[in-house]
């Protein structure tokens, strides 16, 4: 202890050659930190464990080795790495490759342990010895073999990989799966979200489809029924209201139409204390939005994906609102117009797929991206609207008829904005083409116990491959393609079209088996 401990970092280095004695041959890392070794440490998590367990409450020297256990606890938590592992040497993570096994395995039973047996807080440490489980069990092969245990030697190395197994690697998992195993689950009750306060709120400008659109004033530029105001439905493309001209994607001679749209709208006054977004789903082409006078943001280019402006700061709360848009059909981004307007289609022009307002608390769930695989790993990576301070993530799995299924997934977070929540389920039904079985994960923000923001996403599990020279295969079955190209085209409103003509679509492929 007094020869290798060091009471700054609160780690061991791994032997005299390695303490710094500033004789100009001390060792130090790439990014000049000192060499403290996972493995090393490791062995004096499992060891500090073996001797409290051993030593009488009442022992005169056991409140020394309780507070080294407790300082290293700490500073060995704040080393976990994002995919859950703690790398070969540990404060130079970047230098090494993925996660070292048997480090991490110690690491992940002396934690364990330490919550068993009441010498750690379980709320600050449960979250890093879950993460900690769920990426060992990443590391065990198909043959039950556990990889990435870094071979013998004197000081942190990076030869090693997956395939690199050793039997102190095993070891250490099983005794991290013997502590994890007798964790009692967190029995903390979350509070239900309500639809007034914490889910995001909508609210239609336009129709969702061609079938109820909502007529707003539009003025034509060039072509039929140009120069002057009058009204077109929303969502549509205007060459079908008698607007503009008809034009083939192989057409020289072009009109330099552009529509200019105006609508009139409220919003509540309780939406003040929130953000509130303007979201096109889609728009031919090029696209500039103004709220009140004043520009959203810099102009949309490109017809057929989603777009959003925050316009918070531009609305005028339980008061009427004007939105104007100017959508010009052709673009002046030269790869857009290659694209979308010189293409062997008709080319159209106009705001052809619904517009919306969006309602979220400021700080809210942005976005979730889900890979849930065939095993039952389940990786989530949550986006959200401004940092957040102080909150946690939580994620519940749920059946489609909406049974809870496994435990809740938690992770707290502060000053960021994002983060990633791991899982791993039993047995979970697999989604295929054939049986396309879903699950839905509900996703709530939450800040002193308190929902700010919740939300749901339907998933399902599955692993998809392309095996080079090979195939494509879904859960291990090879899977054969046979499809269609659907532009989502109809012949009375062009590209504006409504869910009753999407599903007819869909069971027109189905009918002939693609």
């Amino acid at each position: 202890y007094d020869l290798l401990y060091n009471k700054d970092e609160h780690l061991f280095a791994r032997d005299l050659n390695y303490v710094i004695k500033n004789n100009g041959n001390d060792r130090y890392e790439a990014n000049g930190k000192k060499i403290f070794w996972s493995r090393g440490n490791g062995w004096v998590m499992g060891g500090l464990v073996r001797i409290l367990k051993e030593l009488p409450a009442n022992y005169p020297e056991r409140p020394f080795y309780e507070k080294l256990y407790k300082e290293m606890a700490a500073k060995i938590k704040s080393l976990q790495q994002a995919d859950g592992l703690w790398r070969a040497s540990l404060l130079d993570p970047d230098s090494y490759p993925g996660g070292e096994v048997s480090g991490s395995g110690f690491f992940c039973y002396a934690l364990a342990w330490g919550i068993n047996n009441g010498l750690l807080e379980k709320d600050a440490y449960l979250p890093a010895v879950e993460k900690a489980w769920i990426a060992l069990n990443t590391c065990v092969n198909h043959e039950g073999r556990i990889g990435w245990v870094q071979p013998i030697g004197a000081d942190p190395r990076k030869d090693f990989n997956a395939d690199s197994w050793e039997v102190y690697g095993t070891g250490a998992f099983l005794l991290a799966g013997s502590e994890v195993i007798k964790i009692e689950p967190v029995q903390t009750q979350i509070a239900q979200p309500t639809p007034t306060n914490q889910q995001t709120k909508f609210l239609y400008l336009s129709g969702t489809g061609t079938d109820d659109a909502v007529m707003w004033d539009f003025y034509c530029t060039a072509g039929r029924n140009s120069g002057k105001w009058a009204q077109i439905p929303v969502p549509s493309n205007w060459e079908f209201h008698g607007f503009g001209k008809f034009t083939y994607g192989h057409d020289r001679e072009r009109l330099n139409e552009s529509g200019m749209y105006s609508y009139r709208f409220e919003v509540p006054n309780d939406w003040k204390t929130k953000d509130v977004h303007i979201v096109f789903d889609g728009s031919m082409t090029d696209t500039e939005v103004k709220i009140n006078g004043k520009s959203a943001g810099a102009m949309h280019q490109g017809a057929y994906y989603r777009f959003r402006y925050d316009i918070s700061k531009l609305l005028k709360y339980g008061r009427e609102n004007v939105l104007e848009v100017t959508v010009h059909k052709s673009s002046s981004n030269a790869s857009v117009e290659a694209a979308e307007r010189y293409a062997d289609f008709w080319v159209f022009g106009g705001i052809f797929r619904p517009v919306w307002l969006e309602a979220l608390p400021q700080q809210h769930i942005k976005r979730v991206a889900i890979d849930a695989q065939m095993n039952g790993r389940f990786n989530m990576d949550v986006f959200l609207g401004n940092k957040v301070s102080k909150s946690e993530v939580v994620a519940q799995l749920k059946t489609i008829d909406g049974a809870p299924y496994g435990d809740p997934i938690r992770q707290n977070i502060d000053k960021t904005d994002s983060i990633r929540l791991t899982g791993l389920f039993s047995n979970p039904a697999l989604w295929s083409s054939e049986f396309p079985n879903r699950y839905k994960v509900e996703v709530s923000l939450v800040k002193e116990g308190k929902i700010q923001h919740h939300i749901t996403e339907t998933v399902g599990f599955r692993t998809v491959e392309l095996r080079p020279g090979d195939g494509f295969y879904v859960n291990n079955v090879k899977v054969k393609f046979k499809g269609v190209n659907r532009h989502v085209h109809w012949p009375t409103s062009g590209r504006a079209v409504n869910r009753n003509i999407s599903l007819n679509d869909a069971l027109l492929i189905k009918e002939m088996n693609m």
